[in-house]
């Protein structure tokens, strides 16, 4: 009996991980990706002091957009041409605001970090953000409910 009793706890806690491994978190997210940029790229403790303020709050800007952007995909009215027609217009345009967020951050990395720095830092996100799908792909997530 004791030894059902202890089965059944770790199977419980067993399948109670693996359900909350599959959990976005955001925060962790973003912890994650700053831990592996500033390994990825060897950045000194005074270059951390000086990139990740930033980074931050062009993640901060961009994050709003990308928000705003979800919104638009889920209210498509697929019934309106019209209203489709205004949703890819505003979205198009949302993605114009966040490349101009990147490219009005990145000269601001280069104003206080060295151009290689600032490569090496752009080349560690973006192999971040691709193991990061390729992990996503690999735990598929339940289906929604509609």
């Amino acid at each position: 009996m004791k030894r059902i009793l202890i089965m059944s706890i770790t199977l419980l806690l067993v399948v109670v991980a693996a359900a909350t491994e599959h959990d976005f978190n955001p925060r962790r997210f973003q912890a994650d990706m700053e831990t592996f940029i500033v390994k990825e790229a060897d950045l000194t403790p005074a270059q951390i002091d000086k990139f990740l303020p930033l980074f931050r709050e062009m993640q901060t800007k961009q994050r709003a957009l990308f928000d705003e952007m979800r919104q638009y995909r889920r209210m498509a009215d697929f019934g309106d041409d019209n209203a489709c027609a205004r949703a890819i217009h505003r979205m198009d345009n949302i993605d114009v605001q966040i490349r101009r967020i990147q490219q009005q951050y990145h000269r601001k990395f280069l104003a206080v970090l060295p151009g290689r720095v600032v490569m090496k830092i752009l080349r560690a996100e973006d192999c971040f953000h691709r193991q990061a799908f390729r992990r996503a792909a690999r735990c598929p997530r339940a289906p929604r409910e509609k």
